[in-house]
């Protein structure tokens, strides 16, 4: 993961390396853990203001860029196996055209099996994903990295937020939230 992550990571800062027990770095992105009590609640991008207060962004805006033509013509979607809802009908997600999934093969296995239409996008990194996610006319997916980026990007996106742990809270840009069928269902019939 810290693999895929690095391009991505030097897209964005100067400078980055992946260490092993280093007894100084800038910023311990794992810190937040001991310090948040409760990790099912609040606002996840926020965590690691708890621990670096002066680490402040507006969440809001758009705070990750990429320059160039973008296609746009296609929705993705992303549903880890952490965090989703069992009682999804993922059908729903038939009624969009050129779908393409991100994420594992095992997952994608479970959504092909709903979803028909959908096609498995692999990608070599998270730069490659977050360059896919820009471009995308939709995203769709559940409490996961792929949404961070997507966050981030503020492209058009669905949230299927977890129940017990509604601890992503997107902000800024057009970006829809359910926990239900129904509520899925209106959503879709509000962006068609």
């Amino acid at each position: 993961m810290a693999e895929n992550l690095l391009p991505l990571l030097k897209y964005v800062v100067d400078e980055v390396e992946i260490v092993e027990d280093a007894p100084e770095v800038d910023y311990n992105l794992d810190l937040f853990r001991l310090e948040y009590k409760n990790l099912a609640a609040g606002n996840i991008s926020l965590w690691h203001s708890v621990v670096y207060p002066a680490i402040q962004m507006d969440l809001s805006i758009i705070n990750l860029y990429f320059t160039g033509k973008i296609q746009n013509d296609y929705t993705i979607i992303n549903r880890s196996e952490r965090y989703n809802n069992l009682f999804i009908d993922l059908s729903e997600y038939n009624q969009f055209e050129n779908l393409k999934f991100v994420g594992t093969d095992k997952e994608f296995r479970i959504i092909s099996a709903s979803v028909k239409n959908i096609e498995h996008l692999k990608v070599d990194n998270f730069l490659e994903l977050a360059r896919y996610i820009a471009g995308c006319k939709l995203f769709i997916g559940n409490q996961s990295m792929p949404f961070a980026i997507a966050e981030q990007l503020k492209v058009k996106r669905i949230l299927e937020q977890h129940y017990l742990c509604p601890n992503v809270i997107p902000q800024g840009g057009e970006c829809y939230v359910y926990q239900t069928n129904d509520q899925l269902h209106n959503i879709i019939n509000l962006i068609k």
